[in-house]
């Protein structure tokens, strides 16, 4: 019995695979124009000549690539630094409030009203 079941669906998928080959036999030959790949070649080569805002970029000559790069990473350098000053600073910040609580004997409902507020 299951045997039949594998011969039959055996043969069921060697019917459809033939049957798809046979409809890419019926497929007619489309003709193109005998200036097509002459066109083609124009359009590609006049796209690479042309001279795009970023192509300056990509062109192997370009000996200000290194300066590009060390542009980039100095301001990303920069970036960083001015972060972590500035978060430097609001730690800063909350220890002095935390000092002048500690001081005047604030409760910790004032010590969030301060915190809120400056936010």
């Amino acid at each position: 019995m299951k045997s039949e079941i594998m011969k039959e669906s055996k043969e069921h998928i060697i019917r459809k695979v033939n049957e798809t080959l046979n409809i890419l036999d019926n497929v007619e030959k489309i003709e193109a124009s005998p200036f097509f790949a002459t066109r083609l070649e124009g359009k590609l080569e006049s796209q690479m000549n042309s001279k795009s805002f970023f192509s300056f970029l990509f062109t192997p000559q370009l000996k200000l690539k290194p300066a590009l790069i060390a542009l980039i990473i100095l301001i990303n350098v920069v970036s960083i630094s001015a972060f972590l000053m500035n978060s430097s600073v609001r730690s800063n910040h909350s220890t002095e409030i935390s000092n002048l609580l500690e001081t005047y004997a604030f409760d910790q409902t004032d010590y969030y009203l301060l915190t809120t507020n400056e936010e």
